[in-house]
């Protein structure tokens, strides 16, 4: 019996965490999905390309998880340039329809939720 991961958490950062963990043909699995969806990824590329290479796996390993993209970004606006505004001046964004019919099924599983929690107490 196979473990299998759910998509949601095929990202890079779970290649890389498998990776680390050992689960070396895991996180070769998690990489070809990226990279079905997003065959421009240079950093899931590479990394896919080292995981096949077993020498680079074990150096990989032992040097622990690599940079993420998240620290390679710019840390954003400084705080002391954000501007602070009031609810009544904020813009109300727009809805899609698509974005509303979501709502309209989340507020039915909320009442049924509700039904069904009354009901069992």
């Amino acid at each position: 019996m196979s473990f299998e991961l759910d998509p949601i958490f095929h990202t890079e950062s779970m290649a890389k965490i498998l990776q680390s963990q050992g689960h070396i043909q895991l996180a070769q699995k998690v990489c070809l999905s990226i990279l079905k969806k997003d065959p421009a990824n240079a950093r899931v590329r590479d990394l896919s390309e080292r995981l096949k290479n077993p020498q680079v796996r074990v150096q990989a390993q032992e040097e622990g998880l690599e940079k993420s993209e998240d620290e390679d970004t710019e840390p954003g606006v400084p705080v002391e340039e954000l501007q602070v505004c009031d609810a009544a001046s904020a813009a109300v964004p727009s809805v899609t329809p698509e974005e509303a019919v979501r709502g309209q099924k989340l507020e039915k599983l909320k009442a049924l939720l509700g039904k069904i929690l009354e009901r069992s107490s």
